[in-house]
């Protein structure tokens, strides 16, 4: 009856001529109590009936206007009746309503309960369908030659840009399209029909306004993802450092946390892609160039030639964006091909031309086109390299090295976490890598029978007796100069079956196997694993009276030699081949009851062992060498043993608190800045633990102490929440995952047990909200009056049930439980600020939408405090710190974004 009512008011205020006021006047006598306007749907009653004639009734109209400005109708209401008017070619209707739109579409707001602004959502979606549609209806009239075609499209075009160009009308689009993803399909289907009829049109200005309007809604989606990227620096001293300490500490370690935590570097440090994985070039050639003599130059060899193109190629394949890898790639080496000294330093440590090597290697693993290779290689033809080049036994040898060193680690790597880790991937084409033929037809593995006559052990038989006849006369450097050493090691099996057959035959003398078995193991180790490879299986076919000269000649091939070896780090290579011999015959050793003893040839001592001095304090070395990384703005491979080192002596605690005393202390910004990013990389060494003691201990100890607040004033508390940040985010993405090989060795300290810390028992208080309780304020100040029914701790964690007895957990939980405390509380001080700068690191780091980050531990009452403060009160930070794939989040974040 009320509806009724409200249509005979109108009428009656249309036949009396009432003006404007007088109407609101009467209409609250007529309806004095009850349902709001909105319930009672005013604003479509009075669109319906100012719409009735062919041209809108001007008083009516303004009714409406005066209600929209008296706020007696909600924006949500007025922009869903315009919505619901389909008749594009009542020109006149069509302007009015553009009219209205035009009063309040670049001013949206509502103070209401969080249902009613994620209706101003909704209704701002519909209305943005609506006016796609009334432009395309008018650029098909256009095009049809209507004269009042042009004037139409071009009021439609102009409220387009209106309401897109508000970056919070932006952010309440992108709730509606989470919040009803058929209307976001509806408007990428308009926009489609639009490109197509502007398409027809020779108007140039209306298309490029067009463009201009459906640039800004397909930004809409990925308005938060959107990051500019540091173009003023050149240096990134955290990539260099976990690179350094990848290389020095984690050899053997598997790739993916490498790349996991090289791409969270990048993206939090907003790198360009090329001089991101220059600085990677850049790390292995330092780590080549200070690494000690022996086995530490054999794993940076190693490193660099072998396993950082494979990270690289794992980095390939996360998402670009519109960008070529591959160009990314190839421009970070004409960047390197710039750094002539420190490539030098590098061709004059490893004697070889280290760079074409490189480019070889990222070419065939194709990171590199083959036009860009020969590019890239023509501007690199130095003296040096020249000299080098033209040395042919110098380069047969250095070849012969790397073959060796990329075989034996492979197998090394194949016996200790499987062979599949070794198998390319069944999308690549091309080619079968050797190695991955030999793995699969040739290496002894548990479970796995070898047949010795399988056609892979019967190569070219030319090559064969050329082997055969290498190996029992032939000089060392004319060896290296003539095999190309896969095919060696195809055809050994083969030589050594002939070997055998002419020692049973009494053709050979055992002196002369001897030599031969010195002759194989002697050049390059592969080879002796290919041939033991081949004789355990072969073994195992053979009676047991047939056995005793194949098992001698395993025995001469994995002892020692008889004479010395001057080959280039072939003690070292040694103990690589003797373990996988060892875990290769195990099988055949144990069914022939026989005994082999390994040899372990003497190993380097340890390069960087006692390098603190002696009779000096802990603190004094951390500070000092700490103070000698700033200076020089990197971390070295010395620094790096030292600093673990000391965080073995001193503690997790210890270690981390004494090294944030050094960063509040410096008041140099350009300083602070570059600390964060050292302080970071050093942190790597055992990321988990440190994390949990920043911020479980030592934010919470600096946040709630008023003494020590001043020491968080701009720079060093700036730089502070910028670590904290980077440690959370890092520990975090990578906390669900197994401890690098690196941690797992680590004597932990006990530093405090943080179940008791956090007890599991939230009715119990915890050590942090004991702390808290001695704030005068109440917990209710943490949420504001109008939702005082929500739960002030209520987070997304909860909602997305995340484990809680985990210590990680635990801290982020409680940590961001203070941040609210603290925006809530009354008084403000440095500590105030530093929160400010911590949810601001927090925002600049994260991609769009926040589930599965750090931020869904943040209390949703946190939101409506931090919009308060004015650094924060943008809808695109709303946006980035809701977890928008909740309901109630994008709740929160309606009713925050529309009261701004």
């Amino acid at each position: 009856m009320k509806v009724v009512n409200l249509k005979q008011a109108i009428l009656q205020a249309w036949k009396e001529r009432w003006s404007d006021y007088q109407w609101a006047i009467n209409m609250k006598k007529f309806f004095p109590k009850g349902a709001t306007w909105d319930i009672l749907n005013l604003a479509e009653a009075l669109l319906e009936q100012a719409m009735i004639g062919p041209s809108p009734n001007p008083l009516i109209l303004s009714y409406l206007k005066y209600a929209i400005s008296s706020q007696m109708v909600s924006y949500s209401t007025v922009l869903t009746a315009i919505s619901k008017f389909d008749d594009f070619s009542r020109d006149l209707c069509i302007q009015a309503l553009l009219d209205i739109m035009d009063m309040f579409c670049d001013r949206l707001s509502c103070h209401g309960k969080a249902e009613e602004c994620i209706g101003l959502c909704r209704a701002l979606l519909s209305a943005l369908h609506w006016l796609l549609r009334c432009t395309i209806a008018s650029a098909e009239r256009l095009r049809e030659g209507t004269t009042a075609g042009e004037k139409q499209l071009t009021m439609c075009l102009q409220r387009l840009h209106k309401i897109l160009s508000s970056t919070k009308n932006r952010a309440l689009l992108h709730i509606a399209k989470l919040e009803e993803a058929s209307s976001w399909t509806a408007i990428e289907q308009s926009l489609l029909k639009l490109g197509d009829t502007f398409a027809s049109l020779n108007n140039s200005h209306l298309q490029s306004q067009a463009e201009e309007c459906g640039a800004l809604i397909r930004s809409i989606p990925i308005m938060l993802s959107m990051h500019s990227e540091q173009l003023h620096k050149t240096g990134f001293p955290t990539v260099h450092a976990v690179v350094l300490l990848e290389g020095t500490m984690n050899l053997t370690g598997e790739m993916q946390p490498l790349v996991e935590q090289l791409m969270m570097v990048k993206r939090m440090q907003r790198i360009p892609s090329p001089l991101f994985i220059l600085e990677i070039w850049k790390a292995c050639f330092v780590g080549l160039i200070e690494s000690p003599e022996g086995t530490e130059e054999l794993k940076w060899t190693a490193f660099t030639f072998l396993k950082i193109p494979q990270v690289l190629v794992k980095l390939k394949k996360y998402p670009q964006g519109d960008k070529d890898f591959t160009e990314d790639v190839n421009c970070a080496f004409e960047f390197l091909l710039k750094l002539t000294p420190l490539l030098d330093r590098a061709d004059q440590r490893c004697n070889c031309d280290c760079i074409n090597l490189l480019l070889q290697e990222c070419s065939k693993q194709g990171l590199l086109s083959e036009m860009n290779k020969d590019s890239l290689t023509e501007k690199r033809l130095n003296e040096f390299t020249k000299h080098i080049n033209g040395e042919n036994s110098k380069a047969a040898s250095v070849r012969a090295l790397l073959f060796d060193i990329s075989f034996l680690m492979l197998c090394h790597v194949a016996q200790t976490y499987g062979s599949e880790v070794i198998l390319s991937e069944s999308s690549n084409v091309g080619e079968v890598p050797f190695f991955e033929t030999w793995m699969q037809m040739c290496m002894p593995e548990e479970g796995k029978i070898l047949n010795p006559d399988h056609p892979c052990f019967r190569p070219d038989s030319t090559k064969v007796e050329s082997l055969v006849a290498l190996l029992n006369n032939t000089s060392e450097t004319k060896l290296v100069q003539i095999l190309k050493w896969h095919e060696a090691c195809l055809s050994i099996s083969a030589a050594i079956l002939e070997i055998l057959n002419a020692w049973e035959n009494g053709v050979l003398a055992f002196e002369s196997i001897q030599k031969i078995t010195d002759n194989i193991k002697g050049k390059v180790c592969s080879l002796a694993v290919c041939a033991v490879a081949w004789l355990v299986a072969h073994v195992r076919m053979l009676g047991l009276d047939e056995r005793e000269k194949s098992l001698q000649m395993i025995r001469q091939l994995v002892g020692p030699l008889s004479s010395e070896n001057t080959l280039q780090f072939y003690n070292e290579r040694v103990v690589i081949m003797s373990s996988i011999l060892e875990h290769m015959c195990a099988d055949v050793l144990q069914q022939t009851a026989t005994q082999i003893k390994f040899p372990c040839t003497g190993m380097d001592t340890m390069p960087y062992w006692n390098l603190l001095p002696p009779k000096r304090p802990i603190k004094e070395v951390l500070t000092s060498i700490f103070a000698e990384v700033l200076e020089k703005g990197w971390v070295d491979s010395r620094s790096i043993h030292v600093f673990d080192t000391l965080l073995h002596m001193g503690g997790v605690y210890w270690f981390c608190n004494n090294l944030v005393k050094e960063l509040l202390k410096e008041t140099r910004k350009e300083y602070t800045l570059r600390a964060v990013e050292l302080l970071y990389s050093i942190f790597c060494l055992d990321m988990q633990q440190v994390t949990l003691v920043l911020l479980g201990h030592i934010l919470p100890g600096l946040l709630t102490d008023s003494a020590k607040w001043q020491s968080l004033m701009d720079p060093p508390g700036t730089a502070l929440a910028k670590l904290a940040v980077w440690c959370a985010l890092s520990s975090y993405s990578t906390h669900k995952g197994q401890a690098s090989s690196r941690q797992k060795k680590r004597h932990r300290e006990d530093i405090e047990d943080y179940i008791s810390l956090f007890p599991l028992d939230d009715t119990q208080p915890s050590k942090l909200m004991r702390l808290l309780s001695s704030n005068e304020d109440d917990a209710n100040v943490l949420s504001s009056p109008t939702d005082r029914s929500m739960n002030s701790s209520l987070s997304a964690s909860q909602l997305h049930t995340v484990n809680m007895r985990d210590p990680l957990n635990r801290v982020l939980a409680n940590l961001f439980l203070l941040i609210s405390s603290i925006l809530g509380a009354r008084t403000a001080g440095p500590h105030t600020q530093f929160v400010q700068w911590f949810m601001e690191e927090c925002v600049d780091c994260l991609e769009q939408g926040s589930r599965g980050s750090i931020l869904q531990f943040m209390p949703f009452t946190t939101v409506s405090e931090l919009v308060k403060v004015s650094a924060m009160s943008s809808p695109k930070v709303v946006l980035a710190i809701t977890d928008l794939s909740l309901p109630l989040g994008r709740r929160v974040a309606a009713k925050a974004i529309a009261a701004l």
